[in-house]
């Protein structure tokens, strides 16, 4: 998902994401006088102007430092935001979202494979500017164990195909793409699994990616790394992956006690799941909304600004009654237990990059805490302060406060071996790299996200401590 702003600012607006699904354009198209969020953790810049040409950016830049071309439509941007469209990565998608998502910033979505028949006639509707709404990419229907409500009589592009064998399988992601569907889904991860490596082993012939919701007990998110899955929608089998005692828990989807399975996380088991998906390129849906209600910060906001949308009397002339009040109800049909703690652990493991995945690599002594936000870190003494240039290893023994059984210290801005030995004292060694110049050089230790903010106080933040120095002294 992450390649959609690979190219600075792809729809950056409902106004570009028109213009790019509509029949390629000569006319110029300037964007002035909006804040410019670029998308890739870039400064936001004031009163931006962007230049488009057809379905491309040609200039971004502020406003009076590039000309606007003479045939250009200036749209004011003043006063709002300028960023890239969003992704809905995981949708099932009704007529009444197609003014709905964009006006919310949603310019590209994914379909979770409930459109059916419908699906590419929509898809394609929405590409020649026939049909107001996100771009959409779809996968038609589901592959999977059961009928889910289905008869099993259903025309070949019904929302749900249960296959019958490894061939059969094939038969239908043949089926499904020569329908035109962008990718195949895999539904729940209770089929035998030789019939998902057959699907996948399908798609990949054809050109096209499959997406396995890897629950078990057929397949499991390693093996659906293994075997090329693209995409594991709902993060699906990942909390039993991770949890130190997987057999306590409900096997399969278990959306309302995924939290429980992140609060027993196992370091060690995270960072193997990490290595493999990122090894093998699998993406992970989050699906931090529909699993955790009520534990994002913001979700009273979201709950008002829902209740305050819905009172749009245009809005009501066509948007269905049922859907509009089930859809407000999920924000009162809450999950708020003690588990609370946990959702910054799911945020960190989603997150995470190979090589120790939410934990640092690195020792602890027995009793040092490790707890799901971390503390704000300072150093007091450093010990010793001064060595020799060449001289290894060499150990430095920090003491200060709140270190936790994951901080790191950070030498020269490069992570060095760290050994925990209380919440108030670490060690951590020089390598002969390290030690190759002399000089004073710059050393902090850094505490593992999510980090308390109530602890920072404003002085460091962020998890990183003041800079400590260790001068190296020149070898005679």
């Amino acid at each position: 998902m992450k390649r959609f702003i690979s190219r600075a600012l792809l729809g950056l607006s409902l106004a570009v994401s028109l213009v790019s699904a509509q029949a390629p354009q000569t006319a110029a198209l300037a964007i002035e006088g909006g804040t410019l969020i670029d998308g890739n953790g870039g400064a936001p810049v004031a009163d931006s102007l962007v230049l488009i040409r057809g379905n491309t950016i040609t200039a971004v830049g502020r406003k009076g430092q590039l000309a606007v071309p003479a045939d250009a439509r200036v749209i004011n941007a003043t006063g709002k935001f300028v960023l890239p469209g969003l992704w809905e990565s995981q949708t099932a998608y009704s007529w009444y979202f197609g003014e709905a998502m964009p006006n919310h910033g949603i310019t590209s979505s994914i379909d979770v494979g409930t459109e059916a028949e419908v699906a590419v006639p929509h898809r394609d509707a929405v590409l020649h500017g026939k049909d107001l709404a996100p771009r959409a990419f779809t996968g038609i229907l589901r592959i999977g164990s059961t009928l889910n409500g289905a008869t099993g009589y259903e025309g070949p592009l019904h929302t749900i195909r249960v296959p019958k064998s490894a061939e059969d399988t094939r038969e239908v992601v043949w089926t499904v793409l020569n329908a035109g569907a962008d990718y195949v889904i895999f539904y729940d991860g209770a089929m035998p699994f030789d019939w998902y490596k057959a699907g996948v082993e399908e798609a990949h012939k054809m050109g096209k990616p499959a997406f396995v919701r890897a629950y078990g007990p057929g397949i499991f998110p390693a093996q659906a790394a293994e075997i090329g899955a693209a995409q594991l929608p709902h993060s699906a089998g990942i909390p039993l992956a991770v949890a130190k005692n997987p057999s306590q828990f409900r096997q399969g989807r278990d959306d309302r006690n995924e939290l429980d399975k992140y609060a027993d996380m196992d370091d060690a088991k995270a960072a193997d799941s990490i290595n493999a998906l990122v090894a093998h390129h699998v993406s992970l849906v989050p699906t931090f909304f529909i699993n955790y209600r009520g534990y994002p910060n913001d979700w009273a906001e979201f709950r008002a600004e829902a209740h305050e949308w819905y009172k749009d009397a245009n809005l009501q002339k066509y948007y269905p009654k049922e859907p509009m009040e089930a859809s407000l109800a999920a924000y009162d049909d809450v999950d708020t237990g003690p588990i609370v703690e946990a959702l910054p652990w799911v945020v960190a493991l989603m997150k995470a990059r190979p090589g120790g995945g939410p934990a640092q690599e690195g020792a602890s002594a027995a009793g040092v805490p490790d707890p799901a936000r971390s503390p704000q870190p300072a150093i007091h003494t450093i010990a010793p302060f001064l060595v020799t240039q060449g001289t290894t290893p060499v150990t430095i023994t920090l003491k200060g406060v709140n270190f936790v059984r994951r901080s790191v210290v950070q030498f020269k801005g490069k992570p060095v071996p760290t050994k925990v030995a209380s919440p108030t004292e670490l060690e951590f060694t020089l390598d002969a790299d390290a030690m190759k110049a002399a000089g004073r050089f710059d050393l902090v230790v850094i505490n593992p996200s999510p980090v308390d903010t109530s602890f920072s106080r404003g002085m460091w933040g962020n998890g990183t401590s003041n800079t400590a120095h260790l001068v190296v002294n020149y070898r005679y």
